[in-house]
């Protein structure tokens, strides 16, 4: 499984200093003059287990979201559509999934840019509360326009979610077990995507408005609120920036900036470096996306139509596939961080 809405959905994240701008790390704890550490998880303290759990769950959600609206959207349709209309189940499906997205997008840049003003722990709350509203109203709709417009609106807050959770955990961690963290943090995506699976597996037998059950489940983020307003605080290298008014994009021209902050969308491309990183970045983001949305979106329908081309019943199978599938995707998220520093990142 890979990441929802393209480039759209990675945050901004231009915070700061000039470390920040150029790559090196800068996290809660100072990584550039501590002795090498004798394990990858060392340094790590409970702060930063608590960061990437609150991220985590908020990642489990938007797998369970994203993954709920690919296993019901044909039922739902079945549903909402009028019966002369029902031959064009497929458009009206495709449709909806491609609002998602769109909003997806859009919510990661806004939200993105957001997190740099009001910090990310406010801007994850934002988030997920959002998201939490929306998935519920979506349960309610009486149409496909209605169903459509609650999606654009999950998937904003949806995508301000992903790219403020993922901010977060790469500000605190330290270098060594970045990578690790980030596949932890991934893993939360496929496990979410496998809640659903299995959620649809046991509410499937419900009968024809199942799928709106499903959406009901998905407003149960909106408690994960209350431990995120208690037990994790803001990424201490955005606080340090706004407390300092250290903008990058001034720092890289030798002078410190302690005018209005510039806005921070600009600042990725204020020299050519940063231009060329934020670009070939959206580009890999965006063939990765295309490639797992084309793949993942239509596994449940082809082997349920598969398996009932052989006499079996589809519903079932496709059912399984998502089970199976996800699965999958949760082994080669834990494992990614590993291979990523035995491997090497860009490998």
């Amino acid at each position: 499984m890979k990441r929802g809405g393209g480039c759209g959905a990675q945050s901004v994240r231009v915070i700061s200093s000039s470390s920040i701008a150029s790559g090196e790390d800068e996290t809660m704890t100072d990584t550039t003059s501590a002795a090498a550490p004798s394990s990858w998880s060392a340094r790590l303290t409970p702060a930063h287990w608590r960061v990437l759990t609150a991220a985590f769950f908020g990642w489990v959600f938007d797998g369970y979201e994203t993954y709920a609206l690919i296993t019901v959207i044909g039922p739902a349709m079945v549903a909402l559509l009028p019966a002369p209309e029902r031959g064009h189940i497929h458009a009206a499906a495709g449709l909806a999934i491609a609002i998602t997205l769109l909003g997806w997008a859009a919510g990661g840049t806004v939200g993105g840019i957001a997190a740099d003003y009001v910090g990310r722990k406010r801007m994850l709350l934002i988030s997920v509360v959002g998201y939490s509203l929306f998935t519920g109203l979506t349960a309610f709709s009486t149409s496909v326009d209605m169903l459509v417009a609650f999606r654009f609106l999950t998937g904003l807050f949806l995508g301000s979610e992903w790219s403020t959770g993922n901010s977060l955990l790469a500000e605190t961690w330290p270098n060594e077990a970045r990578p690790k963290g980030a596949g932890f943090l991934q893993s939360g995506f496929g496990f979410g995507a496998f809640l659903a699976a299995a959620v649809w597996y046991l509410l499937r037998p419900l009968g024809p408005d199942a799928w709106r059950a499903m959406f009901l489940v998905g407003v149960l983020p909106g408690f994960l609120v209350l431990f995120l307003r208690r037990r994790i605080d803001d990424s201490e290298a955005w606080a340090r920036a706004v407390r300092e008014k250290r903008w990058a994009v001034t720092e890289n021209s030798g002078r410190l900036s302690l005018s209005a902050r510039p806005f921070t969308l600009f600042q990725l491309f204020a020299d050519p470096e940063g231009r060329r990183r934020t670009v070939l970045a959206c580009l890999m983001s965006i063939s990765t996306t295309m490639g797992w949305w084309g793949i993942a979106t239509w596994i449940p329908g082809f082997v349920g139509g598969f398996a009932a081309h052989h006499g079996l019943h589809g519903p079932y199978w496709a059912s399984v596939a998502g089970l199976v599938y996800t699965a999958g995707a949760v082994v080669g998220y834990l494992v990614s961080g590993f291979l990523a520093d035995w491997m090497g990142r860009r490998r």
